[in-house]
Formats: structure tokens, sequence, C-alpha cells
């Protein structure tokens, strides 16, 4: 097996152009793929520059970073709360920090703050990287683990790095060698007897909840990061699956990266990996600096002594945490809080710039820190092939769809069989036609709901990441899924046209066929649009019927159209349901006699009523069937560019970072650059 560099380089420059060389660390890194000793050395990768995005691949130097006079405050009920007050941190290369604290202390905040992922509030302080300010690159250099295990579970492990090393590797490099990168990350975290088992969901079994922390870790991984920051990486797992996963942290930051994260009540044997710590109360800074000896001789130095044989985090988080339980009791311990701030800001000598004479902030092509390392068609293969496998292992979601429309098929079929020609007959063919449109356009929106609230997670931390644009997962998931999930509406089609006993000529039951498959892909679009709208699952559950309703009563059943108030009219036009149940009623109604006057006709004088008046009294008159159907087109049309514009608006738009008064102006990041 070659050399990274080896593996990693591009093709030769048949144009003429310059190659672009890129340096990176002497530090083992996670992702090298050369073996035996005396290979962590310097390696230069030459890629082509001829190719469609500006820069496809930037290995990094080891990185320090620093942080000083950092303030954070958002806005609660029109009240500025400070979330972190002037807090500060230095962290060399190979390093791992752990941010300890009480419940609502700042540690997520300070987390965000110093990985550049705050998205509201008041931000102000200097950053540094390699002690200089931070640039458009550092999204590049760095990975952010989100707490959430968001992951598809349909995949194996295997199947889910190598995707990750598909859309985070640059297309130039062949699948073998990114198969060999995926299979290095697998074996450093731990995940070889797993590779082949799947994520798995409630209701299927899969893996641990521990080797999905460290499958989220590993995707991050793919992209080279050389600092990485995790919220939370051991929340909801026991204390031997936190220790392995930390210890796979620990692994990553002997191998030369800065490791920053977030955690609740270590176990000692957790802390003992720790180098560094950040004690935050009530948003102030109360401990800086080494995790064991520096730390207790820190706190003994104030009367705090450490007992022996005691977990350091829990005595720690004890002496910093404020205890509401009587006024007595939070004034006394407040008071000690601010004596430990105080005296933490007297002792902490000032940071220092940390740049090192060798390693600077990697040269990174102009624009490189905007494009995307993959391109848009190799991210439309790969998220279309990831779309299609997920869909089509999971047959829960299949099998609950197609047997759901068998049973509501046969519950419409024996509820309106044998319907005669006579007014009672029209009445039960368009409450027949009329459930029709209901309970597709209601089924098949909660059915994307459900499983696009779950995939919503993880778009968002893939947008986040920059991983693909938006258009590709889109198109891509639209194509690979839209099939399947047509499945359903034509086997309720198939059973429910004939026992119902509608028009029995051909043509008319595949137009019928047509516009419920057409009124199925406008509320699957319709369910995209207001998932991607909602700030979570709860909302999202909340909103999406209410619009429904709105559109269900402007569908043309319950209000005739004539009757709408003018200022109300338009909505129908946005219906769904609306242009359906004209499609439906056209189509079975247009051109058929013979329907009975009930009560009216005599032996001598027989009345019948024609189709076209039954539609005239649905002020559905001089319509033809393509009509409706074509509005339907147009409005599915709308709705897609609706549901894309919300999808878009997933990708956060982070704060930029203001200098503090007072202190030399350095360059922020861009916060209206989307990362």
């Amino acid at each position: 097996m070659g050399s990274l560099d080896e593996q990693l380089r591009g093709h030769g420059n048949g144009n003429g152009h310059e190659d672009t060389t890129y340096r990176f660390s002497k530090a083992r890194d996670s992702l090298e793929m050369a073996k035996g000793p005396g290979k962590n050395k310097k390696h230069e990768v030459r890629l082509d520059k001829t190719k469609t995005f500006s820069s496809l691949y930037t290995l990094s130097e080891p990185c320090s970073l620093s942080w000083r006079n950092v303030n954070y405050s958002v806005l609660v009920k029109k009240q500025n709360k400070v979330i972190l007050k002037d807090c500060a941190g230095d962290l060399a290369p190979g390093k791992m920090l752990a941010i300890l604290g009480p419940s609502g202390s700042g540690k997520t905040s300070l987390l965000n703050v110093v990985a550049g992922r705050v998205t509201a509030g008041e931000l102000e302080g200097e950053i540094l990287l390699n002690g200089k300010p931070r640039t458009d690159s550092f999204r590049l250099l760095s990975a952010y683990v989100v707490q959430d295990d968001a992951l598809f579970s349909s995949l194996t492990v295997r199947e889910t790095m190598l995707i990750a090393a598909e859309l985070r590797l640059p297309s130039g490099v062949e699948l073998g060698k990114k198969q060999e990168v995926a299979e290095k990350v697998i074996n450093e975290l731990g995940l070889a007897k797993s590779a082949n088992t799947r994520i798995g969901n409630a209701f299927v079994r899969g893996i641990s909840g521990g080797e999905k922390k460290r499958v989220n870790i590993g995707v991050e991984m793919m992209g080279n990061p050389s600092l990485v920051f995790l919220d939370e990486p051991t929340s909801g797992l026991d204390s031997f699956q936190a220790q392995n996963v930390v210890q796979a942290l620990k692994d990553l930051s002997q191998n030369g990266r800065t490791v920053v994260m977030t955690i609740h009540q270590p176990r000692s044997s957790i802390f003992q990996m720790f180098d560094t710590i950040m004690l935050l109360s009530e948003g102030n800074l109360i401990y800086f600096g080494g995790a064991h000896a520096e730390a207790a001789s820190h706190f003994g130095s104030l009367g705090y002594k450490m007992p022996e044989e005691f977990n350091p985090a829990d005595f720690y988080l004890d002496l910093i945490s404020l205890d509401t339980r009587s006024p007595e009791a939070e004034a006394k311990t407040r008071d000690r809080i601010e004596v430990l701030a105080r005296n933490c800001k007297t002792n902490k000598e000032p940071i220092p710039s940390l740049g090192m004479a060798s390693a600077s902030e990697p040269e990174v092509s102009k624009g490189a820190a905007s494009d995307y390392r993959a391109g848009k068609l190799h991210q439309f293969r790969v998220l279309f092939g990831r779309a299609l496998t997920q869909i089509t292992r999971d047959k829960i979601p299949l099998m609950i769809s197609v047997f759901t429309a068998v049973f509501f098929a046969l519950i419409v079929g024996m509820l309106y069989m044998h319907m005669d020609k006579n007014q009672r007959g029209i009445q039960d063919r368009m409450g027949a036609l009329f459930f029709v449109v209901v309970n597709n356009a209601f089924g098949q929106m909660f059915a994307i709901l459900n499983v696009f609230s779950k995939e919503k997670l993880i778009v968002q931390r893939e947008f986040a990441a920059r991983a693909y644009n938006t258009w590709p997962y889109y198109v891509s998931k639209l194509v690979a899924e839209q099939p399947f999930r047509l499945i359903g509406p034509l086997v309720f089609c198939c059973i429910a046209y004939p026992i119902i006993g509608l028009n029995g000529a051909w043509d008319r039951f595949l137009v019928f066929v047509l516009i419920v498959l057409l009124l199925a892909i406008a509320a699957q679009t319709l369910g995209i649009f207001l998932g991607s709208i909602s700030k979570n699952e709860e909302i999202a559950a909340n909103v999406s019927p209410l619009a429904t309703v709105i559109l269900l009563l402007f569908g043309g059943f319950y209000v005739n159209k004539d009757t709408i108030p003018p200022a109300l009219s338009w909505i129908e036009y946005l219906s769904h349901i609306q242009w359906a149940f004209t499609a439906l009623c056209v189509n079975e109604f247009k051109g058929q006699e013979g329907w009975k006057c009930d009560g009216f006709e005599s032996e001598s004088n027989l009345c019948d009523v024609t189709g076209e008046q039954i539609l005239h009294r649905l002020s559905m008159d001089g319509q033809t069937v393509w009509e409706p159907i074509i509005s339907q087109i147009l409005l599915i049309c709308l709705l897609h560019c609706g549901a894309y514009w919300s999808l878009c608006k997933l990708q956060p738009k982070f704060k930029p970072l203001e200098t503090k008064k007072g202190v030399s102006p350095v360059k922020a990041v861009k916060g209206s650059d989307r990362v």
C-alpha cells in the first residue's frame, strides 16, 4: 500500500496549468495510509487545477487554537441574557480539551463560538488559529460532531463511511483509495467488527449506542480535519461505552489533532484522558489549564483541596455548581463562584500568541473555503445510491404503505359498492371520490413528513459540513424515492376502482390513476416543504394538519366554488385537493347520462340527469379533465420550488465575530457565508 500522497495524487496536467502543492502534518494523521516506521514525514499532494471546482482537497498542518475576550449574549423575552463573560483559553496541537460545567453554564455556547457555529445573538472577541486570525479556510480544517446520532438506519457502518469519503474527498480521488481511507478510519475507531452491521433503528436492531457515536465521529473525520469539536459525545451512553468513545478521541489527539469537547460528569478513568480542562459556571471562566496536578494545585491554593480517591470531575462540578434549593444556599454558592471567577482572572497570565515558526495556517486557494470537495454530478450519483439503498432496505415503511392502501381500498370499496344511478348514487359517488382524495392527500403527506423529519437532522449536519449542494440532494432523493412512494397509491387505485364501481371505461380508469398519482406527488412535496420550514418535528406535526385542513375546506366538496368569498378565492388555486377532486369528478361524470330524478319521475315522463348537469351544480361545468390535471402539474412545480427553497434555508448562517472594544481588530469569520 503506497503513501497517502501517492494514493491521493491527481492526474497529470495536460493543459499547461501549474499543479497546486499542499503540505500536511508531520504528526501521524488518522487518515494516513502509509505503513511502517519512518513514513510520517511531509508529503506533497499535486492536484489538477483545471477541475471544475477550485480546490479538490486540502491536507492541513497541526493547529493550535486560542481565544480571548469572548463575550456572548442572546435576547430572551426582549431582555439581553449574558451567556459567556470574557472567556479565554489556548490549546496546543495534539491536545484534548474538555469543557465542563453544570447545566446552563455556557459549555455548548462556548464550543459553538470557538467552532464558528453561533447562529444568533451578540458575539465579540478574538479567535486565533496558529497565532493568526481565523479565516475562511477554518471550515476546511475543522469538524463538528453534533450530539444527536443522526445516521441512515439501513446503511451498514462501512457503507456510511464510504459514502462520507465519497462526498468529503475530492471527486478525482479513485474509488479504491477512498475505500482504503474509509477502512483506515473504521479500524482506528474500533469499528472493524461491526463494519458490515447496519446502523439500525427502533424496528431493526443495529449497532450499539457507543458505536453510533464513533460512526458519527468517523463521518466527520473523512474531511481530514486538524480540529475536532464535539458536543456531549458521551451523552446517552453507559460508562463503558463512554470510555470507548473518549479513548477513540484520545487516539485522534495523539495522532496530531486538536480535540475540543463538552462533557457532562465524566467518570474518573475518562477524566484521566483529558490534557486540559475548562470549567464554566454561569457564563464565568472558573479555570483553564492542566487537567490533573495543575488543577488540583490551583483549587488547593484557594482553600479547596480535593479529597483523595475522589473523582476530580465530581469535585470540580460540586464546587462550581449553583445550589438553588434555598435562598441561603444560592447566595453562598453564588459568592463562591464569583470568588473563583475573580481568582481565575487574577491569576491567569495573558494568553500568548501560539503561532509556530514552521506551522502557519495552511494555504488554501482563493475560493476553496466556499467550494465543495466533490463535484455536483458526483454528489448526485452518491446521494442517489444512498437514497435508493435506504428506501429499498427499509421495507417496513413500504409494507405499511401498501397495507394501508389495501385496507382503505377495501373499506371504501365495501362502503360504496353497488351504487345506483340515481340522486343517492350521485351523492355516494362524490363522497367516494372525495374520500379517495383526502385519504391519499393526508396519507402521503404524513408518510413523507415522518421520514423527512428524521432525515432532516442528517441533512442539516451535512449541509453545515458542506458535504454537498442542495440540488443534488433534492433531485437524487426525488428520483430515487418517488417510484417507491407511488406504489401505495397505485395499489389503492387498482383495488378501490372496480369495487366501488366507478366509470367502467379503460381510459377513465387510466386517467383516474394519473390523477391520484399526481395528488400523491403534490402531497409528498407539500410534506417536504412543511417539514423543512418547521424548526422541529413537533412543530411540523402540528402545522401540517392545519395547512391540509385549510386546503381541504377549499377542495370543492364542502363549499361550492361559486359561494367562496372573493377575498379567499385565491386559496383554492393552491389546493392540490381541489384540483384532484375536480379532475376526478369531471372524469367520472362528464359525458354520462341516465341519472334518475328521485321522486319526480313518472311513468309518462321519465326524468334523467346528465353528467354535465351534475358538474354544473358543482361549478365544474365547461371544464375538460385535462385542465385540472395540467393545473395540478403546475401546482406540483410550484410546490417543488417551495420545497427546494425551504431546503436551501436549512443551510445555516453563522454569526460574525466582532472585535471587543479595546482589542486590536482582527479579521473575523464571515457570518454571511454558509458553512
